[in-house]
């Protein structure tokens, strides 16, 4: 199967290379809006990872001799990691006007482990390939 594989995902992590994994095998890695061709020999779902983000694995599908697919950032990871962001500094703000208390460290702590468990969630999901059915 010939594949086109193009990756779209703005300015995260655009200094580094994403692996392109088949199984357990790395067969390639792709740049910041680069484009590359590969031809694979077997059906074997692909997935792209960096580090310790990753894709879910992409079922190839059977009975075609072409395929084009482009590599982004999840949108909802997107969404999530600027709303913590910019809800720190608001946190920020709000425990400066506030005098150090328990239930300000409380509070933190809970803003903490809901940090801890989104990233544990979209470790995972970081990355989407789709199909590009135009063009």
């Amino acid at each position: 199967m010939e594949l086109q594989l193009t990756r779209r995902t703005g300015f995260y992590g655009m200094g580094s290379p994403l692996e392109i994994m088949q199984g357990k095998k790395r067969i390639a890695a792709i740049n910041h809006q680069q484009t590359i061709f590969l031809a694979l020999a077997e059906q074997t779902p692909i997935r792209v990872r960096m580090f310790f983000l990753e894709s879910q694995p992409f079922q190839l599908p059977q009975g075609q001799s072409a395929l084009k697919l482009e590599v982004v950032m999840n949108p909802a990871l997107k969404r999530i990691y600027i709303g913590f962001y910019l809800s720190l500094f608001l946190m920020i703000g709000g425990l400066g006007l506030l005098s150090i208390s328990l239930y300000s460290l409380l509070f933190v702590g809970v803003y903490l482990v809901a940090y801890f468990v989104f990233v544990l969630i979209y470790l995972k999901k970081a990355y989407l390939i789709k199909e590009v059915r135009h063009g």
